[in-house]
């Protein structure tokens, strides 16, 4: 009998453990952004064309907090004869061709994918432990095989974010440069309402949204799960609709703690599975 394929118990663990700091820098980044967003849109009309793709990404790094928080749950599923393999991907043809908003959107592309690949990881480890549960070592293989292709591309999602994030903030440098936001004025009201002018409202369909920069950024990316963009019910506040202030001036768009954050949640993501005799 060949070997059996085995999500290894401490990776998983010591993965929960780094998604955590995951989710608490994406959700702080997501209220920065949201900030930012408002404050460079209050400034002068031609601005708005930069003002809602940076509101999106502030959405999109909504969506992830709420799916590195699933993964830090992960109960057995029974649906386990089904198999999910993440082939989400970004069509750079599909971008808007003027910058900043080009790398706005295409960062905020990749937090998308990155959020399909972490989604069906989250679905192949409950279903591998459905599986182990009821005994089937047969689905049991098979989901620890799509465990491992999720995982390889979250890493790869990652590694491509990081990358990416040094280039947003530059290019967020440069811009705010020749346009000051205008952080003084953003009122509380206004941090929320904008959010939900550009996100859609209500934000748990943003799919639905008729603001141009959400559907911009809904056809550069390809292959995802039709709901990637709706987040879980983590049952925590949501960091824009529900905060109490509004966060203060940010000098970085995305600053360095968030992908740092990723890329040590995604050294446990390269051998997550093995093999047991």
């Amino acid at each position: 009998m060949p070997p059996r394929k085995k999500v290894k118990p401490q990776k998983k663990q010591s993965l929960k453990q780094k998604v955590a700091t995951v989710a608490g820098e994406a959700r702080d980044r997501a209220a920065a952004v949201a900030a930012a967003a408002v404050a460079v849109g209050k400034i002068q009309p031609q601005t708005a064309p930069v003002a809602g793709p940076v509101a999106v990404v502030a959405g999109t790094l909504f969506v992830l907090f709420t799916v590195v928080q699933k993964l830090a749950g992960d109960p057995p599923r029974d649906d386990f004869d089904q198999v999910w393999v993440s082939e989400a991907a970004v069509d750079e043809s599909a971008l808007p061709d003027e910058e900043p908003q080009r790398t706005v959107v295409r960062f905020a592309a990749r937090q998308t994918v990155l959020a399909d690949n972490l989604t069906a990881l989250v679905t192949s480890l409950e279903r591998y432990d459905g599986a182990v549960d009821a005994g089937d070592d047969a689905a049991a293989d098979t989901q620890a095989d799509a465990v491992q292709q999720n995982a390889d591309a979250a890493a790869a999602a990652q590694q491509t974010l990081q990358d990416l994030a040094s280039g947003l903030n530059d290019a967020w440098r440069d811009y705010t440069g020749q346009h000051t936001p205008d952080f003084g004025s953003v009122t509380l009201d206004d941090f929320k309402q904008w959010f939900l002018d550009n996100w859609g409202d209500p934000p748990d369909n943003p799919a639905q949204s008729p603001s141009s920069s959400l559907q911009s950024l809904i056809a550069a990316v390809t292959r995802a799960a039709d709901d990637v963009l709706s987040p879980f019910d983590v049952g925590m506040p949501h960091p824009i609709l529900e905060a109490d202030a509004v966060p203060g001036e940010t000098s970085t768009l995305i600053g360095d703690a968030f992908p740092a954050a990723l890329a040590d949640a995604a050294t446990e993501l390269s051998g997550l599975v093995g093999e047991e005799e």
